[in-house]
């Protein structure tokens, strides 16, 4: 787990990098649309107002979103009656050896706590622990870090734990729901402005980055006249789905944890001291909380269905490495994906039809050459043979890594998104891809 100020220092720096600093201390007040543009109110730390105008308004705000309200897309928040929860990063000195990238987990009756190693400085930790609310008339959200070594300490069962430096906290009673919808108008909201869930292993954060990398993509399609603004409404119907899933499973540990049924208690604290040393079962939940095993099948971009072997359309695509020709230098999948390029992965196994390969590189080709600007086509070939002839990037993959795991036809078209995720997988180039990049991309009309 990477702390939360690393996260934001490494966010930070790069958008610095490509000239665009962040703006602390300043807030939005007003939201309208007029003239086809978003226009913001913002206060600044010196308590001077300006409007900024711009195409679109991505709204980062956070749960009070003023943005979320000015354009009706507030929503009734639940809340999780009768608890508190308190988190930090610090640094704790107990007697519970913890190597960096390890941590404890503690269940009790109507309490839970979580305590993770953290990377860097020694002994820093970033502590989760849930309890009745013992503050009931206490709204405020700073974190009283006597009180949070009294819980290590009750719950640990180490009377000698002692917290420090304290980088940051907070203590809250906890709501949680989801906005009816991610955008309206030429407002898109992402992040804790989308969705409210309790902060559970950082899943609120990687959900909010992944909010960022499936919008930033589009919105600069859109921007740039590469896409039609419908292109954004997938963001939202692909991202709002899996805001809700992770709302509903969070919400059911919740109350798995606190309000357990009368066979469930004896059975959760059985099985999770043995879940949460299974390597398999860690990798499950590694895969999980990161999102990397996020699928948007059947939404947005992938609403129509398709498969081939084990993939299927909305899948992230897997990792495979491979070597590229002539140089044989190894290249990850993976980094084909670089959040701005289509990518038309043509898979030839070993035992693959000539003819067949050949006309589908032609086939590739000619997409390639109406779509230059956003579109790049890729041969992925297999076995030990030499590949087919072709003027396209061409990987080798001699041992057949991913024909072979995905279980794949002897010939296969994969059309990757931009974020990595595929749109259209099909056995053929013929089979559909042309009708789906003409729906969804824009090619400029030829000069004169």
């Amino acid at each position: 787990m990477a702390p939360q100020a690393f996260t934001e220092h490494t966010l930070s720096r790069s958008l610095a990098e490509a000239g665009l600093p962040v703006e602390y201390n300043t807030e939005a007040i007003a939201y309208t649309e007029a003239d086809g543009q978003a226009q913001v109110r913002v206060r600044r730390a010196d308590g001077r107002e300006e409007t900024l105008a711009a195409q679109w308004a991505v709204a980062a705000e956070g749960a009070q979103s003023v943005i979320r309200h000015s354009v009706g897309l507030d929503f009734e928040k639940k809340k999780y009656l009768g608890y508190r929860i308190r988190i930090a990063d610090v640094v704790a000195d107990w007697t519970l050896a913890t190597p960096i990238g390890q941590g404890y987990f503690f269940i009790q009756e109507k309490a839970y706590m979580g305590g993770q190693r953290l990377p860097g400085e020694p002994n820093r930790f970033y502590f989760y622990i849930l309890t009745e609310d013992d503050e009931p008339d206490n709204d405020a959200h700073e974190l009283d870090l006597a009180k949070m070594q009294q819980l290590v300490r009750t719950i640990s069962g180490d009377d000698q734990a002692v917290l420090s430096d304290l980088r940051w906290g907070s203590t809250s009673r906890y709501s949680h729901g989801v906005a009816a919808a991610f955008r309206k108008g030429r407002a898109l909201l992402l992040g804790d402005t989308a969705k409210i869930v309790i902060p559970l292993f950082g899943q609120g954060m990687n959900y909010a980055i992944h909010d960022a990398w499936n919008l930033a993509w589009k919105l600069t399609y859109v921007v740039r006249g590469q896409a039609g603004e419908p292109l954004l409404d997938t963001y939202s119907d692909e991202r709002r789905n899996l805001a809700r899933q992770l709302d509903e499973r969070i919400s059911s540990t919740f109350y798995l944890i606190t309000e357990p049924k009368p066979l469930q208690a004896p059975a959760l604290r059985a099985a999770v001291p043995v879940a949460l040393s299974t390597d398999a079962l860690q990798k499950v939940a590694l895969r999980s909380m990161t999102e990397l095993s996020l699928t948007y099948a059947g939404l947005g971009l992938s609403a129509e269905k398709t498969s081939v072997g084990q993939l299927q359309a909305g899948d992230r695509m897997p990792a495979v490495w491979t070597k590229q020709l002539p140089e044989c230098s190894s290249i990850n999948l993976l980094d084909l994906f670089d959040g701005t390029t289509w990518t038309l992965l043509l898979v030839h196994r070993a035992g693959a039809d000539a003819a067949q390969c050949h006309a589908e590189i032609a086939a590739a080709s000619a997409l390639q050459a109406r779509y230059d600007a956003v579109l790049r086509a890729v041969v992925l070939s297999g076995g030990p043979r030499r590949p087919a002839a072709s003027r396209l990037q061409t990987l080798v993959d001699a041992e057949e890594r991913l024909a072979r795991a995905q279980d794949l036809p002897p010939i296969s078209a994969l059309l990757v998104r931009p974020d990595g995720h595929l749109a259209l997988v099909a056995e053929r180039v013929a089979a559909g891809l042309a009708e789906y990049l003409a729906h969804w991309l824009t090619v400029p009309a030829p000069a004169g």
